[in-house]
């Protein structure tokens, strides 16, 4: 091969390299930004490591060009290729509408990411109530009492060794510090200072208004639909129980710093 056709070649190589660097960033810059979360863990360490095997393709192109004298030398005084002007627009036409597109790939990828995530909580939801209805109505059983609090400490500590894929669990109630004060208490399988007087203030579950609203709804028998949030890499549902007319809400919660995406 003469040095003008490897001229070529690497100029080829070198406008492939820069196109696909462009569309790298922009893709990464988006995902960061935006936070997406779109690709599982090894997808998403291959594609940052793709990035500096394209910077690597790029400088040995350049190196072979400047090795070669560059594509004037090569080609030789008035002999130079030229480009007509409209294909250069059109192209770059292209290159401009591309972005929108991929930037709307990109989020459309990380929706169905998310539906996925709902999906694997669900999935662990009706598994766990499903197999072990006894546990589950036993928790359901509410009463502020030490026994009830360490039955369910218990229980829950049993479910996660015998899931390895079950979610992170716990249990919200209603309840009240007073005759006018309402409130919302959480129990799951973390420890407590048995020597320490039992009160509801060490229970509290912090809420949002929407959870608020949602909460109100469900205990006053106004909805049974479930409640699916996600913020950021955390993951949540709520998914209402009655059992002897008693109603508590199951939280299914988990926490990926990737997507779920490819393999």
């Amino acid at each position: 091969m003469n040095p003008k056709n490897i001229v070529k070649l690497s100029n080829f190589i070198g406008i492939i390299a820069i196109i696909c660097l462009i569309y790298w960033v922009f893709i990464f810059t988006s995902v960061t930004v935006f936070d997406l979360k779109i690709f599982r863990q090894r997808m998403t360490e291959t594609f940052l490591l793709s990035i500096f095997g394209i910077i690597t393709l790029m400088a040995g192109a350049l190196m072979i060009n400047i090795m070669f004298n560059l594509t004037r030398i090569a080609e030789k005084h008035n002999t130079d290729q030229q480009y007509p002007e409209k294909n250069l627009k059109k192209w770059l036409i292209i290159l401009m509408v591309s972005f929108p597109l991929i930037f709307g790939l990109l989020v459309c990828a990380h929706q169905l990411s998310i539906y996925k995530r709902k999906e694997v909580l669900i999935n662990s939801a009706h598994s766990v109530l499903e197999n072990y209805p006894q546990y589950i109505q036993q928790i359901a059983d509410y009463s502020f009492a030490e026994s009830w609090i360490n039955s369910t400490k218990q229980t829950l500590r049993v479910l996660s060794q015998t899931d390895s894929q079950l979610p992170h669990l716990i249990v919200i109630v209603k309840d009240q510090l007073d005759e006018n004060s309402p409130v919302y208490l959480s129990f799951g399988d973390r420890y407590y200072d048995e020597n320490k007087q039992l009160t509801k203030i060490d229970y509290l579950f912090k809420t949002t208004k929407p959870q608020r609203e949602y909460f109100d709804n469900v205990f006053k028998g106004q909805t049974k639909d479930i409640r699916y949030e996600h913020k950021n890499s955390s993951y949540k549902l709520f998914y209402p129980y009655q059992y002897k007319d008693k109603t508590v809400i199951f939280l299914f919660s988990d926490y990926y710093s990737y997507g779920k995406l490819g393999s």
